[in-house]
């Protein structure tokens, strides 16, 4: 019993070590400024359209637009990483920790949801523990959780997926 709660507590520290340290040491690659900037023009002008024109310059991927449509919108994409993030640059301001800890957060979820479904396949113990431990050793997961994209909010989606069909 002792050793299962320290096992969990030993999970959930280095959990949140590699999930949340450092979210703002490096700079928004160009996928992830892309969401950035769009979600950032979001939240100044209130809009819940997330255009790709500001008025003064074009946000886009490539010199020819073809991620936006004909109406300067987003078209490549799901609009929901622009949702996400533009509510968390309106509570939390502009910046390289905002764009990047909703995600982070979103990773969160998905290893308790691994955890959950631990319990359901595994029974009580410790075996529950190991889901979410491959899955934060994981330097795939980690680059998921830790991007300011949607790959953060597919990833617990599934693991909520997976929780439902256990």
């Amino acid at each position: 019993m002792l050793a299962r709660r320290l096992l969990t507590l030993l999970l959930v520290v280095v959990s949140a070590v590699l999930l949340f340290w450092r979210l703002d040491g490096a700079l928004l690659w160009r996928d992830e400024a892309t969401t950035a900037n769009w979600a950032r023009l979001m939240a100044e002008s209130g809009s819940w359209l997330p255009h790709v024109f500001d008025g003064r310059q074009l946000i886009v991927q490539s010199d020819d637009g073809h991620d936006a449509s004909s109406k300067l919108l987003p078209a490549m994409q799901s609009w929901l990483q622009f949702y996400v993030s533009a509510a968390f640059f309106g509570v939390l301001g502009v910046s390289e920790f905002s764009a990047r800890l909703p995600y982070a957060i979103f990773g969160a979820i998905a290893l308790g949801l691994l955890y959950r479904a631990g319990i359901l396949l595994f029974g009580p113990g410790v075996r529950p523990l190991m889901l979410p431990a491959l899955a934060v050793t994981s330097v795939h997961f980690l680059n998921a959780a830790r991007q300011s994209r949607y790959y953060a909010i597919v990833v617990a989606a599934a693991c909520w997926l997976l929780l439902e069909f256990c």
